[in-house]
């Protein structure tokens, strides 16, 4: 277990993870097998992925950039319209998420890179009962992407 994923477990259990719902609108282009896309934010090399075939790179709000498969994009975001940058879509997903306190630290994200995680981000999962899938958002994107869910679940 990576020091992400301890940390996550350990707030988990003292009920300090919270459900947040996503918000916004995202662009979205087709990632060809291979491409390395690097996500950055406020000039800061967050981490590195590489696509698999039928992956999608989504732009958000800050300009970073990541890629999320077919599947996931389908479940967490909903078509808007066709544009010249790409295709819109409007994010519908949720996280469960926990802000870190502590030192910076690098810990291996769900895609294998390293991912840096500093005091003030937060520590997110998709699901409350999977820590395969514990990964950092950055504290300024979390605050234009995310609001606290209205129900918990």
């Amino acid at each position: 277990m990576n020091q992400a994923q301890k940390y996550f477990q350990n707030h988990l259990d003292q009920g300090n993870v919270k459900r947040f719902d996503k918000f916004g609108n995202f662009i979205v282009t087709k990632a060809y097998a291979g491409q390395k896309v690097d996500t950055v934010i406020n000039g800061v090399k967050e981490t590195t992925n590489t696509a698999k075939e039928g992956d999608n790179i989504v732009t958000g709000i800050s300009g970073e950039t990541y890629l999320i498969d077919d599947k996931k994009l389908q479940s967490r975001y909903e078509f808007v319209a066709k544009t010249p940058e790409g295709d819109s879509y409007r994010a519908t997903g949720h996280c469960f998420a926990v802000k870190y306190q502590g030192p910076s630290f690098t810990f291996r994200a769900p895609w294998g890179e390293e991912m840096i995680c500093d005091e003030g981000d937060f520590i997110a999962s998709t699901s409350k009962d999977n820590l395969d899938d514990v990964y950092r958002i950055e504290a300024d994107a979390f605050a234009k992407t995310y609001k606290p869910a209205k129900l918990e679940s």
